[in-house]
């Protein structure tokens, strides 16, 4: 069993085998000895391993989508749909912020980011 997972090199199936005997051995013996350990384990290392494409496949294109350039060759409508975009971002972020009293300028910046966020959240409901 152990030769054919060096020779054919899965060598990395060992480190599987570890972690399910640190998750069997306490049912086994009646002990808790490495069931936190373990268990902390498993989720440092899907939390690794789906960390990165997640960010890759979620975050970046909606950052991308955010800083759409402003170049006016390709159109007014383009430069507005990207101010709309950025006010809708910065009024947001201003709603967000809680370090300081909605009054003034901040207050109404915060209320035309709740409407942004109200907007937003209608067109995911209604979306098929």
């Amino acid at each position: 069993m152990i030769d054919p997972m060096f020779s054919n090199g899965r060598w990395w199936l060992v480190y599987s085998g570890a972690v399910g005997n640190f998750n069997v051995r306490p049912i086994l013996q009646k002990l808790p000895l490495g069931q936190p350990d373990s268990s902390g384990l498993c989720h440092r290392n899907t939390a690794g391993c789906f960390c990165c494409p997640s960010f890759h496949g979620k975050v970046l294109p909606q950052v991308q989508s955010t800083m759409r350039s402003f170049n006016p060759a390709a159109g007014f409508g383009s430069v507005l749909l990207s101010l709309i975009i950025v006010a809708g971002v910065v009024t947001t972020l201003i709603y967000f912020y809680f370090s300081k009293e909605h009054k003034g300028l901040l207050g109404g910046t915060a209320k035309v980011g709740i409407w942004f966020i109200m907007i937003s959240f209608g067109r995911i409901s209604a979306t098929p």
